[in-house]
């Protein structure tokens, strides 16, 4: 067992590492995506927990200027609807496994997708993973 890492990420970000698909973004963004699934799929990284402000992942970011998110006010819109729908708070902490299945069972299988993502130029692609990925709950 690994000592525990808690990873803090913005709801987008926690969806964007369940659907990733490296293509179209930076190999320095899809290296560190890379990185931090195969972490979590691992155990390495055990607690997930949900922050409103830059996260991890964020410096990664095309759209992060200097620390500041060119696209903050659409993500936080997608932030807000993501931890509506599988009923999370900004704070809390749940496990991966606990986030992957609120984020397949609220989002992906119910298909709001395009609506959670509003905007996102990677929408579509996102999509297609989520109609081609069997995803195992538990």
């Amino acid at each position: 067992m690994y000592p525990e890492k808690v990873l803090s990420l913005r709801p987008h970000h926690a969806l964007c590492l369940l659907l990733f698909c490296a293509v179209g973004h930076s190999e320095r963004y899809a290296s560190k995506m890379r990185q931090l699934i195969g972490a979590m799929e691992q155990g390495k990284i055990q607690t997930i927990r949900m922050i409103e402000e830059l996260d991890e992942i964020c410096g990664y970011c095309p759209h992060n200027q200097g620390g500041f998110c060119e696209k903050a006010d659409e993500v936080s819109v997608s932030d807000a609807k993501i931890l509506a729908l599988c009923g999370m708070t900004v704070g809390e902490s749940l496990s991966w496994i606990e986030l992957r299945q609120r984020l397949i069972s609220h989002i992906v299988s119910q298909s709001v997708l395009a609506d959670v993502c509003a905007g996102c130029v990677y929408l579509k692609r996102c999509a297609g993973q989520g109609t081609k990925r069997e995803f195992a709950i538990g």
